[in-house]
């Protein structure tokens, strides 16, 4: 089992934090398993490598902080495989929170 946490500060509120990070966390093959908005969502994906990512939202005093946790469980052969598959998924996950980070505080168009 491998365990990654990312956590991104938003300058935003927590409630538009987790509007944003609805409309953007759900990957095909994807099921959302916990829902307490405006704070906490979970989704799970069961595959060759079952897939947790938890992410949790919060006011902070200098914005909204933003905590992904993605927990992996590789079967069988998997297990040989999943260094790199986590590691895609790793990136793949910065990504998204970046692309996020991104969308909520570039300020709006003239």
């Amino acid at each position: 089992m491998s365990v990654i946490e990312n956590t991104i500060v938003i300058q935003c509120k927590p409630e538009e934090a987790f509007e944003a990070l609805q409309g953007l966390v759900h990957d095909p093959g994807a099921e959302i398993t916990e829902l307490e908005p405006p704070r906490h969502l979970v989704e799970t994906m069961h595959d060759a490598i079952d897939t947790t990512i938890s992410y949790n939202v919060h006011s902070a005093y200098d914005g909204t902080r933003l905590t992904s946790v993605l927990a992996t469980h590789p079967h069988g052969l998997q297990r040989l495989m999943a260094p790199m598959r986590v590691r895609k998924m790793r990136q793949h996950e910065e990504q998204k929170l970046a692309a996020l980070r991104m969308s909520l505080e570039q300020p709006p168009p003239m």
